[in-house]
């Protein structure tokens, strides 16, 4: 967050999209200290976009994909995404700013193999390219109504 949010000084965003906490749930920071995190990068989004012009995006399951649970237990990490999702979802709504819930997609890993990058871990094309399917429809309602 220290090192990222000054990046933004010199690019004047009009559009931002934010998709966080993986590292958070790897690193095992608690939900308290998260919401925290979460609740500076929001507000200091604010102070460069309009509210109108920042989309928050859910955080995928890793612990679905073959390679998840090497990074802890995957029944607790996967509880650990759920909660950081809902704060994520929740400080995003308190500041009126849109969020997208990509899980639909995301969670479908265990049926189709073709949504995990060949790492075993990360998203694929594939994958990301559902996600554009739930996310363009909001980008294109925020871009029409400014």
């Amino acid at each position: 967050m220290a090192e990222e949010l000054p990046q933004l000084d010199g690019l004047d965003p009009e559009f931002v999209t934010l998709q966080i906490g993986v590292n958070d749930v790897v690193r095992r920071v608690s939900p308290d200290q998260y919401r925290e995190n979460v609740a500076a990068i929001l507000d200091d989004l604010l102070t460069r976009v309009d509210a109108g012009r920042i989309l928050v995006v859910s955080t995928p399951d890793y612990t679905l994909t073959p390679e998840g649970p090497r990074f802890g237990d995957a029944e607790r990490q996967s509880g650990r995404i759920e909660r950081f999702n809902e704060i994520l979802r929740d400080e995003a709504e308190a500041r009126a700013l849109r969020y997208v819930d990509i899980t639909p997609v995301a969670d479908r890993v265990g049926q189709d193999a073709s949504l995990v990058a060949g790492d075993g871990l990360h998203p694929s094309g594939k994958q990301y390219a559902g996600w554009v399917e739930l996310i363009a429809p909001h980008v294109r309602k925020m871009l029409s109504d400014s």
